[in-house]
């Protein structure tokens, strides 16, 4: 994206999807909440880090960051950094923990936030593009302070309907209207 719109300084995408299972020596947890997201994720929110350092967080396919809540379903007392889990039978490591997330935010009741290039299947980006469902994240951007957003949705919009016909328009709303303000009205 920043390759194509200038006026983007960075971005990050979300999917918000359970699993099945997650497991720890033979204790599981069925139908667990989270989300997939780019790398770029705690640099976009500041969820507060209670265990393990903030820095590079979700640069390894296998790093799971967990939330309070789930660390003592799965731990107890005991630090569950550089563990190791299975979420829909896929190895991943925990290497943080995160304040349980507020109820009044878009990602409310997160136990997990696990990157993109995890292979928790069938959830993992490359899959999602395969099944055509590529498209159903939620997106968010970070534009330069001088960026003219009205004119950046226009340019979205052209680029994306010369990719696919059937997309109407593309607009952006500020996160701090996301829950008060339907886009449409």
């Amino acid at each position: 994206l920043k390759e194509y719109f200038g006026e983007i300084e960075s971005y990050c995408r979300t999917r918000g999807d359970g699993v099945g299972f997650i497991e720890y020596e033979g204790k599981k947890l069925s139908s667990k909440f989270g989300f997939l997201t780019d790398s770029t994720f705690f640099s976009f929110f500041d969820f507060p880090i209670v265990k393990g350092q903030r820095s590079n967080l979700l640069q390894s396919p296998t790093g799971a960051v967990i939330s309070e809540r789930l660390s003592s379903q799965l731990f107890g007392n005991d630090d569950p950094i550089g563990k190791t889990i299975k979420m829909e039978n896929v190895d991943m490591q925990v290497v943080a923990v995160m304040k349980n997330i507020p109820h009044n935010t878009y990602f409310a009741d997160a136990d997990f936030i696990c990157p993109f290039t995890s292979n928790i299947s069938p959830y993992h980006l490359e899959a999602l593009d395969e099944m055509g469902y590529g498209g159903e994240y939620m997106s968010f951007l970070r534009f330069n302070h001088n960026a003219d957003t009205d004119n950046v949705s226009e340019k979205f919009t052209k680029e994306a309907q010369s990719l696919d016909d059937s997309i109407i328009s593309i607009w952006f709303q500020p996160i701090k209207d996301m829950h008060l303000y339907d886009v449409n009205g």
